[in-house]
């Protein structure tokens, strides 16, 4: 998954953002390249809150089909009785993605704090 959010203020307690999100699935792989396929959805939205408000979005849905095929070894292979010895059933998936942001505006000092923190977590990870 990626998400991207760029976000700006008036100065008028508002934030506006523009958000981007792409999530990528394994569909399959291809049999002879060995590279693995995939099924991408992306959402854009620009959206405007106030400092503490959150924001949500959904739509991000997806929904997968998948056939499976059961058998016993050789006897699943036996002309007219194989078919007693295997099965196939398909099953349906369907996910939604949905995203909560809740920005928050901070002033100079909170940032300072909050990048400190930040570098010295990096360095102490």
């Amino acid at each position: 998954m990626s998400l991207n959010v760029r976000p700006w203020t008036g100065g008028n307690g508002e934030i506006t953002s523009q958000v981007e999100a792409e999530v990528s699935n394994i569909v399959d792989i291809n049999p002879e390249t060995g590279i693995p396929r995939l099924s991408t959805r992306r959402a854009e939205a620009s959206v405007r809150a106030r400092d503490g408000e959150t924001i949500i979005i959904g739509g991000l849905t997806q929904t997968q089909t998948e056939r499976v095929e059961r058998r016993i070894p050789l006897l699943g292979d036996i002309p007219f009785i194989g078919e007693l010895f295997r099965s196939e059933a398909t099953r349906t998936r369907e996910t939604e993605l949905v995203i909560f942001l809740t920005p928050r505006l901070i002033d100079s000092a909170t940032a300072d704090t909050i990048s400190q923190a930040a570098a010295t977590t990096i360095v102490e990870g």
